[in-house]
């Protein structure tokens, strides 16, 4: 299935297309921290390699930090990027557990409401 709209393909392809609360950009950031490649990163997110460029970017400047260092075709993670990660996919993960939480609760609401 191919899907024309960024936001969208970014949410299909992020764990297994569950509906998420994290900015799709810090989803740019940790696929571009698990492939330390942008074009792949790109690739496995449907999206083009200035896209993530600009998520990466986005990121860097809004936290006013430097994530990765790209030379010679190789991109290394740098210490910021390190804890990031690890804080990102916590916060992914509980992203959702919430919106899972959220449906569960719409749910029984309307079973309520039928009865």
């Amino acid at each position: 299935m191919k899907i024309k709209s960024t936001f969208t393909t970014y949410y299909l392809a992020s764990e297994k297309g569950k509906n998420k609360m994290l900015d799709i950009r810090y989803y740019t950031f940790l696929k571009v921290y698990e492939t330390l490649n942008y074009t792949r990163a790109a690739e496995e997110l449907h999206i083009t390699q200035p896209t993530v460029s600009q998520h990466i970017a986005y990121i860097e400047r809004n936290h006013n930090v430097k994530l990765f260092r790209t030379s010679h075709r190789q991109t290394i993670a740098l210490p910021a990027a390190d804890y990031l990660y690890i804080r990102t996919k916590k916060l992914a993960g509980m992203s959702a557990s919430v919106v899972d939480k959220i449906h569960k609760i719409t749910a029984s609401e309307a079973d309520i409401t039928k009865k």
